[in-house]
């Protein structure tokens, strides 16, 4: 792989990058089975449980980008 010009980028992938996208792919394909079978035993009821969760988790990553643009320091969590 040739050197990237000064403070430009380059195209490549390294081993580490083909590794995440391999862990997330896994990750996703045992998410679609793993609710695929939740959805065919409990029915519809499971769509509103993720739909829950999920605004849930969209509400504490909201809340904690505004923690982190309202004292960005380093470790401004833990003051």
């Amino acid at each position: 792989m040739a050197a990237a010009p000064e403070g430009g980028l380059h195209q490549g992938l390294q081993q580490r990058h083909l590794s995440m996208i391999a862990i997330g792919g896994v990750i996703g394909a045992g998410l679609f089975v793993g609710s695929s079978s939740i959805i065919g035993t409990v029915g519809t009821g499971a769509f509103l449980t993720y739909a829950v969760t999920g605004v849930l988790i969209i509400m504490v990553m909201r809340m904690l980008g505004e923690m982190a643009a309202a004292n960005p320091s380093t470790g401004s969590f833990s003051d």
